[in-house]
């Protein structure tokens, strides 16, 4: 039996959201380009991007675009227009501070 905090959470949804569709707790989907299609999720609250196989960070390394198709770099610098202070990398370290320079960094490479 799950212990009695868990049971105040939501069901889970298992419908799928799309671009600019109202996604829980205020956050914000994105484009993040590429042929996969990748989306990145901005946090407001928080100044936070968490950015999934459009960026990684090998161990001891700054983060990187990855793949390097065209879409990519344009859709990430969409994500500098607004304060962004963490860059959450599902593929790397984070960047816990100064999330936009990171990002501009790492576009610029």
């Amino acid at each position: 039996m799950a212990p009695s905090s868990l049971s105040a959470l939501p069901e889970p949804s298992t419908s799928r959201a799309g671009l600019g569709d109202p996604l829980p707790a205020g956050i914000e989907a994105y484009d993040a380009g590429g042929s996969d299609h990748e989306v990145a999720f901005r946090m407001p609250e928080y100044a936070a991007v968490v950015v999934g196989d459009s960026m990684i960070a090998e161990p001891g390394c700054a983060p990187r675009v990855w793949p390097d198709e065209e879409s990519v770099r344009p859709a990430l610098r969409a994500l500098l227009e607004r304060p962004l202070d963490l860059l959450l990398l599902t593929h790397g370290e984070p960047v816990l501070a100064d999330g936009g320079a990171a990002l501009e960094r790492a576009l610029e490479a």
